[in-house]
């Protein structure tokens, strides 16, 4: 009887995992596989959370807001998702779809948030631009609003035009 208690505990002498609990069913991983893991290419479940946070900045008052505009929320969700897929496809070109290492993973998911970053005040601008030029009685309005701190135009005037360049991101 004490050996059918024994078959059903994990190795380890740890006690029968929890219903539900998969991961504890498991053997433990060998030392070669146990710390080995990948942040590129994110997962569906990471991709969607960028997606539902940009939905959230763009739709809702913010610092970003206040400095541009709010969009409504079917457009921001429209938005969201076209920048989270060109950003994502721009990050997956610049990697070459070969990352060999973690540090190569790490560089493609920087360049990654950058992309998205870039993207969505690029888009935030121009509807801000778009919305002003519609204002200003149908005269011609400056494409993008001038900005309140100057300390960040030089660099978003930089970031923007090396995207405009190319679909990949300057290294």
């Amino acid at each position: 009887m004490a050996e059918d208690q024994t078959a059903t505990k994990p190795a380890g002498g740890d006690p029968p995992a929890v219903k539900g609990s998969e991961a504890s069913a498991l053997p433990p991983p060998s030392p070669a596989t146990r710390f080995s893991f990948h942040i590129w290419p994110p997962s569906q479940r990471t991709r969607d959370a960028v997606i539902h946070h940009l939905i959230d900045t763009l739709s809702t008052p913010s610092s970003l807001s206040k400095r541009y505009v709010v969009l409504p929320q079917e457009e921001a969700s429209s938005t969201a998702r076209l920048i989270e897929e060109e950003a994502f496809a721009a990050a997956s070109a610049a990697g070459g779809g070969l990352v060999a290492s973690v540090d190569d993973e790490v560089e493609v998911l920087q360049i990654y948030s950058k992309e998205i970053s870039d993207r969505m005040i690029k888009s935030i601008k121009g509807r801000a631009a778009s919305a002003s030029s519609l204002s200003a009685d149908g005269e011609g309005a400056s494409s993008y609003p001038a900005p309140t701190d100057s300390s960040h135009s030089d660099a978003n005037a930089i970031t923007e035009a090396s995207s405009l360049k190319s679909d990949s991101p300057q290294a």
